[in-house]
Formats: structure tokens, C-alpha cells, sequence
């Protein structure tokens, strides 16, 4: 379980403003993954963004063939632009992460 301060650490952008960083953190779900678990398969629907604690997530595209290219990979402290963007606009996620 994370505490608070290993989150404001790697999130230092919501010690400015304390109540949004505190309604964050306290409403957050925690979610542990085995290494390879698929978060998002290309035209899945985003519903919660996700602040990355630890590990590492990988986001490709897949072509006809089965061929892959990592677009990016995100870490601890980051956040997944592609998964932000979908909340914000409504469309399905457009590639894969893992």
C-alpha cells in the first residue's frame, strides 16, 4: 500500500493545491499487475487515469501483421497520456499497454 508522501513525492504538482492532491490520493484505487498483464487492448473504453507508483507500462500498436512498435514507455510518476487524452475526449484507447 502506498502512503501519502511516496504519492505527493512522485506527484509533487498536487502539494499546490492540497484539497485537490488529498481527494486524489483518498479516492484513488490502488492496483497491483503481474509483469505482462494487459491494462488496455486498442479500442478499449478509458473510465480512470492512472499515476503510475512503480514498475514500468508499455504502450505499442500492433499492425496487420502482428508487428510492434512501443510508442512510449511510463514509469513511476508518470501518467499515461493517450489514457488522459481518452477521458478527456471520449474515444477508445487507440493502442495497447502492458
Amino acid at each position: 500500500m502506498i502512503n501519502e508522501e511516496i504519492f505527493f513525492s512522485l506527484f509533487p504538482v498536487f502539494k499546490k493545491d492540497c484539497a485537490l492532491g488529498q481527494s486524489i490520493f483518498a479516492n484513488s484505487q490502488r492496483l497491483s499487475c503481474a509483469k505482462n498483464t494487459n491494462l488496455y487492448f486498442s479500442g478499449d473504453t478509458c473510465s480512470q487515469i492512472a499515476f503510475i507508483v512503480s514498475g514500468e507500462i508499455r504502450v505499442f500498436r500492433r499492425g496487420e501483421t502482428g508487428r510492434e512498435i512501443t510508442l512510449y514507455e511510463i514509469g513511476p510518476g508518470d501518467t499515461c497520456i493517450l489514457n488522459a487524452s481518452c477521458i478527456l475526449s471520449g474515444h477508445k484507447y487507440p493502442a495497447d499497454a502492458v
